[in-house]
């Protein structure tokens, strides 16, 4: 018994003690198993952007999972639609919705800014939808739709680690 006569408050105690460790030893199984799975990815990618001159390029793009369902990703481009060089950046966050499957296909949804160098520097914001074969395997191909300077469209194949 408690100075107070109280069993209650000692149970109570306890079980919030308890209730404390099993959280603390799940986040820390949670993050044993987080850092199983792919961390990088590098890969090429092929685009086109249908608007008013319709540009094809191709580039570099590399990626962080910096989450369970996210991801960042740089990429940068060259292509030459308009008649004269020109080239493309773009830095992206992804959400995955399916980011372990070893087999098969993964969605993802992703939005953020662009960079277009035609003739002088422009900006762009990015929103797009986009499959990938295999997100928790070591590599996979990737198809994107959506805008940014115009209709949108990549495909391209990704290494991950």
């Amino acid at each position: 018994m408690t100075p107070d006569g109280s069993r209650v408050a000692v149970r109570g105690r306890r079980g919030l003690v308890g209730g404390a460790l099993v959280l603390a030893l799940s986040m820390g199984t949670a993050s044993v198993l987080w850092g199983q799975r792919v961390r990088r990815e590098l890969g090429v990618q092929g685009y086109t952007l249908l608007g008013t001159d319709g540009r094809f390029g191709v580039g570099l793009i590399g990626a962080l999972r910096v989450g369970p369902r996210a991801r960042v990703s740089l990429f940068a481009g060259a292509d030459g639609g308009t008649g004269r060089m020109a080239g493309r950046a773009e830095a992206l966050g992804h959400l995955l919705l399916s980011p372990g499957r070893k087999r098969g296909v993964g969605g993802y949804l992703a939005g953020g800014l662009a960079v277009d160098l035609v003739v002088r520097p422009e900006a762009r914001i990015v929103a797009l939808v986009g499959i990938e074969d295999r997100p928790g395997g070591r590599s996979g191909w990737a198809l994107e739709a959506g805008v940014g300077g115009g209709w949108r469209v990549a495909a391209g194949w990704r290494w991950r680690r």
